[in-house]
């Protein structure tokens, strides 16, 4: 293969073939490697010298330790994703830091530890980041300066990341935000600025005891996707991030101290299919137009809470209602008609562990 020097895709998987070649392929633009052996010393050559490479995806391949020194003689790469390529090490290599005109940098399930390099600062064309399940750690300040940046996954690490997220602030692009599994902190002061980002998605779950909702939420109006379970937050229903984006359709706050009363969005929201607040600790009634303001749920989970009272008829407004899940609680009386008459769609029911008596079906 080292004589197709016109050669510009390459695309190995599930090979053992000798792999020393590849750095004598000029015209190489594209390669695809996954679960590859390459124990015989892949790329040779060091450092590895590809100047028309363009496109690096290796998957699953166990590379050297120090690969991410011989990849700095790419000056046209654009994609480099190394997934789950036993990496060790830190980020703080010459080779990597001088790879400027990045646009997508995914080292996500490696070894990966330390601090992030300086040298992140010059990414300032780098669309879409995931460092996602190494072990990675400090603050991430060295991320304020990529402002193309409009997907970033840092979940399962050990950053230290302020809830306010003003490291962030300046990141106008920024649309998707995953950081669950590492540890937000509540700043002393309250960041006066509102971001500059408008996001699609947040995922901040686990990330400690939280205690309250990050305030940059409250200046989102673009949100999609929210995800904020396991952060003992001891507030009340967000009704609003309701209020606020008309446009959300999942929003999961599982496992919080959320309590006091559930309160709805002021208008109906038609566009949330997918509501889970359950294991917290709300403790009023159901809100009995729960249906009319929410009608176009499809999974509706609200179960190991406290709450109280009968079950809502209005819940037999949402037509599109695939599951509901109100176990655990203390909710009496009967199963309203209008329930089972208007769920059509319902396929998962759960009232176990209630305080329901009566007909199965009652009138009310």
């Amino acid at each position: 293969l080292q004589n197709l020097t016109n050669l510009e895709e390459l695309e190995l998987r599930h090979s053992s073939l000798p792999f020393n070649f590849i750095g004598a392929l000029p015209s190489l633009q594209r390669l695809d490697m996954e679960k590859c052996n390459v124990s015989d010393s892949l790329f040779m050559n060091d450092p590895l010298e590809l100047q028309n490479l363009e496109f690096m995806h290796i998957y699953h391949t166990s590379l050297e330790n120090n690969f991410l020194h011989k990849i700095g003689a790419m000056p046209r790469i654009k994609q480099l994703s190394l997934r789950g390529c036993g990496l060790n090490g830190t980020l703080h290599t010459q080779g990597f830091c001088g790879l400027t005109n990045l646009r997508l940098l995914g080292m996500r399930n490696n070894n990966l530890k330390g601090t992030l390099p300086e040298c992140f600062y010059n990414f300032t064309s780098l669309e879409s980041l995931d460092l996602s399940s190494n072990q990675l750690s400090g603050d991430v300040s060295a991320l304020k300066s990529l402002t193309s940046l409009v997907e970033l996954r840092l979940l399962n690490n050990y950053f230290k990341i302020p809830s306010s997220l003003e490291p962030f602030f300046n990141l106008s692009k920024l649309k998707h935000f995953n950081a669950d599994k590492n540890a937000i902190y509540i700043e002393s002061e309250m960041q006066p600025l509102a971001p500059r980002f408008q996001l699609n998605l947040i995922s901040l779950s686990s990330c400690g005891d939280v205690g309250q909702f990050p305030h940059f939420l409250f200046h989102q109006h673009d949100l999609r996707q929210v995800y904020l379970s396991n952060n003992n937050f001891r507030e009340g229903f967000p009704n609003w991030l309701l209020n606020n984006n008309a446009n959300l359709e999942r929003l999961v706050l599982a496992n919080n101290s959320l309590q006091g009363h559930f309160e709805l969005p002021f208008l109906p929201h038609t566009d949330l299919s997918y509501l889970d607040v359950s294991e917290n600790s709300f403790d009023s009634n159901l809100p009995i137009d729960i249906g009319e303001k929410l009608p176009s749920l499809l999974f509706l989970d609200m179960s190991k809470n406290l709450f109280r009272g009968s079950i809502p008829s209005s819940i037999g407004d949402m037509n599109f209602l695939e599951a509901l899940d109100l176990s655990n609680n203390q909710l009496s009386g009967g199963l309203p008609e209008h329930l089972t008459m208007g769920c059509f769609s319902l396929t998962s029911l759960a009232l176990s562990n209630n305080k329901l008596q009566g007909q199965m079906f009652s009138s009310n």
